[in-house]
């Protein structure tokens, strides 16, 4: 029985989408994709994503630099992007796109 085979140059265990293979394990692939940098073995779907550092660790295609997912970039690593920026990175609904609400403490 043939499988598709992925190949995985950097040994984590999921391999680029882009080489797709058919047949019987040819060694150095694997039967899982879906890794966005193959040439780092600390990248790969469902890794632990280190926010601000400019890298998707865990290949899920979000800004690095929006941890809460609000659509705001860190106010302290906005740096050339410029555009408005998020306060608090940590709460979606805390950013420059909300309404404000009087005396609620935030």
């Amino acid at each position: 029985m043939t499988s598709t085979w992925y190949a995985d140059t950097d040994g984590d265990g999921y391999g680029d989408d882009d080489t797709a293979t058919e047949g019987c394990d040819p060694g150095g692939y694997t039967e899982t994709d879906g890794d966005c940098d193959d040439s780092d073995a600390a990248v790969y779907p469902g890794a632990e994503d280190e926010w601000y550092n400019g890298q998707d660790e865990d290949c899920a295609g979000n800004h690095d630099f929006d941890a809460d997912g609000d659509g705001f970039l860190s106010e302290e690593y906005d740096g050339p992007m410029g555009g408005p920026v998020d306060c608090d990175d940590t709460d979606p609904f805390v950013n420059p796109g909300m309404t404000e609400v009087i005396n609620d403490g935030i």
